[in-house]
């Protein structure tokens, strides 16, 4: 954490991909007021530490910084996407939230702002959760009320290139789930893996949480823009929650499986920031593969070391190859925490 003080929330998001860390936090202004930020880290291969490279904070139009800055966000390559779930350009506009696309520069190295998605109504809170692969993203919407007050929704975005240079990211699809009801958070967490699955959290669905895999049509894969269909192109594949001993043990169905997730080809890591241990990490294998998906398995679970109550482990994952990433929230008078813990 860089220079770590009280209320920083260091580590209330964090990405990564290969060498490079992206944590969201909390920051202070010029005008000494607080708002989010997003800071970037890089590993040193000679000397094995990761270095701060970069804090990120959006630019243009009158709305301001909110807290919300960086509460999500995403790496893939050169991209970074940071949501602001209750955003809005101008000050009068309504806050329906955004997500602030910022890329590296290949001739100088900066992370410049390039774009700023925005999409829904008044309350959708679009942005709470997104990742990206590539050229294609998700953007989670966990108050869209078109299934009922707060079902959710996830809007699919892809990035068009004409001569190899990015011409911008463009909504291709809206994913709800078809038995989405009043209170589900349904995207309150998104992730995407090599451009043919996706995960769902759904927090508040079920008992304790549910966490819904869909799987890219394979009719599509590999077609270009012009040639798609104009039908969904995301399909359910499989749903994933707690079992009836984890919540037992827990003694309480506000587990919130599913608060985050991230993906990495053929695993799967998922948070539960409200078991009683003070929340848990759990990790998925993809054991069979083909169309639809493939059939996931966990592998294990894992809580904090101390068993700090009420730490809020795995508020935020990441993982990448053998490694995850889990963020802390409440630990250290608020304060944050990242931990880092290899698979086995």
């Amino acid at each position: 954490s860089p220079e770590a003080r009280p209320d920083d929330q260091f580590g209330k998001a964090v990405s990564i991909d290969g060498d490079v860390i992206v944590a969201g936090s909390m920051c202070e202004g010029d005008d000494g007021s607080r708002h989010g930020c997003a800071f970037v880290f890089e590993h040193s291969r000679s000397g094995g530490t990761w270095d701060g490279r970069a804090r990120l904070v959006p630019g243009g139009g009158t709305g301001g910084i909110g807290i919300d800055f960086a509460d999500s966000l995403a790496i893939s390559r050169d991209t970074i996407m940071i949501g602001e779930r209750r955003s809005s350009f101008e000050e009068e506009e309504a806050r329906s939230g955004a997500v602030f696309v910022f890329e590296r520069s290949s001739a100088t190295g900066q992370w410049l702002q390039t774009d700023r998605l925005m999409r829904g109504s008044d309350g959708d809170r679009f942005g709470s959760s997104v990742d990206l692969f590539g050229d294609v993203a998700l953007v989670g919407a966990p108050r869209n009320d078109d299934l009922g007050r707060d079902a959710g929704a996830v809007h699919v975005y892809e990035r068009q290139r004409f001569d190899g240079f990015s011409a911008g990211w463009f909504h291709v699809q809206t994913i709800k789930d078809g038995n989405g009801k009043a209170g589900d958070g349904f995207g309150s967490t998104v992730a995407i893996s090599w451009d043919d699955v996706a995960v769902v959290g759904a927090p508040g669905q079920g008992e304790g949480g549910l966490v819904h895999v869909y799987a890219k049509s394979e009719e599509e894969l590999g077609l270009a823009s012009s040639l798609r269909r104009t039908s969904p192109s995301w399909t359910l594949a499989s749903t994933l929650g707690p079992t009836s001993s984890d919540l037992s043990s827990d003694g309480t169905s506000s587990a919130r499986f599913g608060n985050s997730v991230d993906l990495d080809g053929d695993v799967i890591a998922v948070g539960a920031e409200g078991e009683s241990i003070g929340g848990a990490v759990y990790v998925f294998d993809r054991v069979t593969f083909g169309g639809g998906g493939g059939h996931w398995q966990r592998r294990t679970r894992y809580g904090t070391r101390d068993g700090e109550d009420g730490a809020r482990f795995g508020r935020s994952v990441a993982i990448s190859d053998s490694t995850v990433v889990v963020g802390a929230l409440a630990t250290g008078s608020l304060e944050g925490s990242a931990h880092i813990v290899e698979v086995c």
